[in-house]
Parts: C-alpha cells; structure tokens; sequence
C-alpha cells in the first residue's frame, strides 16, 4: 500500500477529492458533516486495476486545526497539494506548503480542483503559473500539476495514474528491522478490545508479536492485524495499519505514542536537532523560546536552545537543543515542525540529529556542535562514528541513523574489523548482549576509571575497595556506561572486583608510623595468648575503629563473630587443622579443638559456627563433619 496525505487552504474541495477518488467520505465526525469542514484525520483507500492500493489521509485545512494536519504527514509515498482553481494559493496554502517543505515530503502532485467553476481556460493557465513560482524552491519544485473536477469526474483518471507513476519513487517501504507505528487513532471494536491505527514505519509487525506502547512503557502483544479493511497475518512498513492489542485499555493510549518491539526504541524529553526556519519576513526564534513541537503524530511544549547562537532568523539555518515538556519516541532523521502558540504561525522545522544527547551542555561547544554537523551532513560512516563516544547496542545504534539496515549493519562490522570501533560482550542473567564504542573513546573511559581508583587509594589507604556509586560520582560517567565498563576492565584483570566494591591490583593495607605502632602493640598481645586473643571490642581500643575495619577488610584479622577476632595466622592454624581432621574422616568437636589450641569454648565455638556458615563444615550431634 502506498499512502498519500492531502495538504492545502480549506474549503478547497480536499475531502471531496478523497470521497471521489475512493468512494468514501472521510469526514467520519458528526460535526464535520454538520459544518461541512474537516477537523480531525479521515482516512480512505482505493485500489488500482493492476491490484496497487492507495491509503488517503485527509487532513484539515483551516489554521484552528494545523495539530491535526501535522499529525497525518507521517510515513508518505506523497502528497496531494490540493488547490481550487478559482481561488488560487491561499494562506493556508502557503503554510501548508511551508510544512511540506520543512518536512522533505516528496514526492508530490499539485491538484487543482474545482475546475468547472472556471469558464475562462487562461486564468487555469495563470493559476498554474503562480504555483509552479511558489514551487520553484520547494521540495515539490518538480511536481506535475493535473487539472480535476470532483463533480465532472474530469481528471480523476489521470491523477491516479499520476499517483502511481510518482509513488514508485518513495522510501517508505523501507525495513531496517525496528518497526515503529505513531498512533494517530485509538478506538474499540465490542469483541475485539482496543484497536490502534497509524502508517507502520521501519520494519514489520506479525500477529503474537510482543510490542510495548512508548512513551509510557506499557507492554501488550499483537491479536490481530488489519490493512485496507482486510486481515493479515504481517504488516508491512509503509502500510496503513490497523492494530489490534490485548489486554490494555483505549484510555491508556492516545494519538502521538508508539506502538514498537519492546527495548527497540526509548522515550526522550530531551534532543538536538537541525533546523531551517520559514522565510517569512521578520520571523526570529531566540535562545530560551517557548514553541509547540510537532514529529510524527506527536506534539508537545518545547523550550528552545540556540547553539552556537543567540538567535535565528527568516529562512536560517542552524542547530538547536529542544527541552520538551513532556516524553515523545522518535529517531534520528525524523523530520520535525515547531510553531508558535500564539498566534499559531509555523516557525520552522527540521531533523532530529540525536533523540537521546548525554545532557545539557554549553551554548558555544564548538566540540559538540561539530559533532552534530558531522550527524547533519557526514557519511554513514561519520553518522555512525559520531554515535558512539559511549557504549550502544546494535539496535540502539539503528535506531539513532536514518539508513538501510543491510549498509549500516556491513559499515558498522567494517569499524570493528579495522579496530576503529570495539565490540564488547556483557555476561549475565539470561543472555548475553553486545556493545559498542569507539576504541579510543573506551581507552579513555578506562584510563579515568584507573586514574580515580588510583586517586581514592592515595587519598584512603585503609579502605581496601570503593564502591560503583563512589567511582560514579568521581569520573562522571554515565552508570550505565559504567557498569558495561567495570564488568569488562575486572574480565581483563584491569582492576579486581571485592564483594560490591572496586580496586587496582597490587592494593595493600598503607600504614602511618602512628598506626604501625598501634598493630605493633597488638600484635603483641595476641603474642602472649595467641589462641585466645583480645576481642574485637579490646581490639577497636587499641587500634581505633578505621583502622580495625582496614585490618579486617585485607584479611589480616578474620571477625569470626561480633565479640571474636582472630589473627589471620592462628586463624589458618585453627582451619589447617580442622580440614585435616575432616579428611581423616574425623569428626570435630569444641572440646579436641579447645584442647589441641590450649583456648576456650568463649573463642572455639564462634570459630567452627564461623565454618559452618562458609559451608567448610556442618553441625552433626556434637561434633562438625564436613559440608
């Protein structure tokens, strides 16, 4: 199916075009037939005679409803730019226009209609004059003009065939496996449950298919698939869908989420984009703006900031930051619109470069704004480069470039060959899944975790590890990033991994002449009873409590209990014994042991419970047996 949107001033005979077409009025509101005025989307189809279908949106023409039209100029094969030809470019018109032109829709048919009103042929011939001077710097600039009478039926045939000589030439259809559905409808059918509509973009959807509705997250499956009234069992992109979902109420979705495979694409209120602004005289969009933002079926408050800028004017071109007022799903190289609130007037529009930046950074970055260009206007390579100074997932990276799955993915394999790009594989829970960074972006990542661990250890030498959250706050690298990073620097033995906490290897217990004295001092007085030492009360008096907790951290005291502690030697002593007994087939009591180490039950007991929870040993009777 290839779908066509109309576009144009209203009262320009745009939803008589489409019933004449199809047959079906799309003006599916009571309130529309009362007023005769399009206000929201309606949607026809038509089929061809060598069996091509055709979708129709229908959108409104009138300024109070530009929301709604913007919503329907998603996912095209084209668009019918409709004009009556006894009125001519109106202003409607010209901000329809303006939008096409934002958005690159293309390619397109310029409609006059209304024809049978017009008894002089000359004046047709002017008003096509003054389109195609309209035209003339658009991206419809090429676009065939066909002359139709909805009451006579003159030129319908001829449109068609137009229709399907320039639909050829669309990219909708394309699949890079990630499929995606904007919502423009959402309704219920009694025996069916909630059914969603849209043009399915990106790739395919089969019935059972477990997809999630973004931005809000909510996860549902596929129960049936509908296109041009008929069921199918797979939709394909570029396709007027109709879906139908289980178990999720009409109420939890509205026009403007996305349907999409569940971890394939993720909300953003925040993203930069590329942006050209109209070239209406005096128009100016400056840093801190407040505008409505329009992408796909969505739309939203958004506060603009100017990079490398104060401001923008008529017909500029430049890059922006847009804070959004509320979460949206989109990708890069989606096109966008913004207008201004009040008074509605269109402002400008452009392409998302990056629907997920790392935050907010300064107006004036010329790093970051180079950066950006080289999204704008780089190669796919380039493209694919610029995405990657922290770790992405292959999917992930899709959906951040606007390109054809089998070339991105043969590009991307291309940069882990040459060692540009590194591959890396994190292990754990059901899976494993792959990621990827630029190999002198990960060599930095490293080199700073390494430079703070370093640090922490200078600036604490009793602490034996430092927890994710301490190395966090320290390097300022993004957690998930992160955790990627630590998993793959302790499989390298770049650093070691101690219970939750992080440390370089070779990391041993650093002590002061003052706190030397202090373990000198206790060592000497386990010396004199060493199977029945000071307890770890007594110990704390001695040493202090940090540098206690340090001792046993590295393992030269072993905390069998909360009142026991025992020197890492005679520790040993007691567990060589203990073992050896075991192997002997032995069985271990409180008194051999008391006996054989000239102690008590106060220091026995609290050991061999000590084994018992390390599962060395089990309780049996009396005496321990082995685990």
């Amino acid at each position: 199916m290839r779908i066509f949107a109309t576009a144009g001033h209203v009262d320009h005979g745009k939803s008589s075009l489409v019933a004449a077409l199809t047959g079906t009025n799309p003006d599916r509101l009571k309130e529309e037939q009362i007023r005769e005025m399009t206000i929201d989307l309606g949607f026809a189809f038509f089929s061809m005679p060598s069996g091509q279908e055709f979708g129709l949106v229908d959108v409104p023409g009138h300024i109070d409803f530009i929301d709604n039209m913007l919503a329907g100029m998603g996912g095209l094969a084209g668009v019918l730019l409709v004009i009556a030809a006894d009125e001519g470019l109106m202003p409607q018109t010209l901000e329809h226009l303006e939008i096409l032109n934002l958005l690159e829709i293309q390619p397109g048919i310029v409609v006059l209609t209304k024809i049978d009103l017009v008894e002089d042929a000359s004046w047709l011939d002017l008003v096509e004059a003054e389109v195609r001077n309209k035209l003339a710097i658009t991206s419809l600039k090429d676009s065939p003009i066909v002359r139709v009478s909805t009451k006579t039926g003159v030129g319908l045939d001829d449109l068609k065939q137009l229709m399907n000589e320039v639909s050829s030439q669309s990219t909708t259809n394309r699949n890079v496996g990630s499929p995606r559905l904007p919502v423009d409808r959402v309704f219920t059918i009694q025996g069916f449950g909630t059914i969603v509509t849209g043009t399915l973009l990106d790739g395919t959807f089969r019935i059972g298919d477990e997809v999630e509705i973004l931005p809000r997250k909510i996860k549902t499956r596929i129960r049936g698939l509908q296109m041009h009234n008929m069921q199918m069992k797979e939709a394909l992109p570029g396709s007027r869908t109709a879906v139908n979902l289980a178990n999720v109420k009409k109420e939890e979705i509205r026009r403007g989420d996305v349907l999409a495979k569940p971890g394939t694409y993720h909300p953003t209120s925040r993203l930069d984009a590329g942006i050209r602004l109209i070239s209406e005289k005096g128009m100016i969009l400056k840093h801190h703006d407040k505008v409505k933002f329009h992408s796909g079926t969505s739309h939203t408050f958004a506060r603009v900031r100017v990079l490398g800028s104060a401001s923008l004017g008529s017909a500029e071109s430049g890059l922006v930051q847009l804070d959004l007022g509320d979460p949206i799903c989109v990708k890069s190289g989606d096109h966008f619109i913004i207008r201004q609130a009040s008074p509605s007037r269109t402002i400008g529009g452009g392409v998302i470069l990056d629907p997920h930046p790392a935050g907010r950074y300064k107006l004036n970055d010329l790093q970051k704004i180079e950066q950006l260009i080289a999204k704008q206007k780089g190669s796919l390579r380039e493209k694919i480069i610029s995405e990657m100074f922290s770790f992405v997932s292959e999917m992930e990276l899709a959906g951040k470039i606007d390109a054809d799955w089998q070339h991105f993915h043969s590009e991307l394999q291309s940069l882990v060959s040459e060692t540009t790009v590194t591959e890396l594989i994190q292990r754990g829970g059901v899976e494993e899944k792959n990621f990827f960074i630029l190999t002198h972006a990960l060599q930095e990542l490293k080199s700073k975790v390494e430079t703070e661990l370093a640090l922490l250890q200078s600036l604490f030498p009793l602490r034996k590890n430092f927890a994710k959250d301490e190395l966090l706050k320290k390097t300022r690298i993004r957690r998930s990033d992160l955790e990627i990073l630590l998993e793959n620097m302790v499989d390298q033995g770049v650093i070691l991994r101690d219970g939750q906490g992080y440390l370089l290897p070779g990391k041993s217990i650093v002590l002061s002449p003052a706190q030397q004295k202090k373990k000198i001092e206790l060592w000497r007085k386990i010396d004199e009873n060493p199977y029945t030492p000071p307890t770890y009360e007594e110990c704390s008096t001695i040493l202090g409590k940090e540098l206690l907790l340090a001792m046993t951290d590295f393992g030269e005291l072993v905390r069998v209990s909360e009142e026991i502690v025992f020197r890492k030697d005679e520790f040993d002593d007691m567990l060589e014994y203990v073992k050896n007994e075991l192997k002997a087939g032995n069985s271990v009591t409180i008194a051999n042991l008391r006996d054989k180490f000239t102690t008590s039950r106060k220091y026995v007991l609290p050991f061999l419970e000590h084994l018992d929870r390390t599962k060395i040993t089990r309780r049996l009777g009396e005496g321990r047996v082995s685990y």
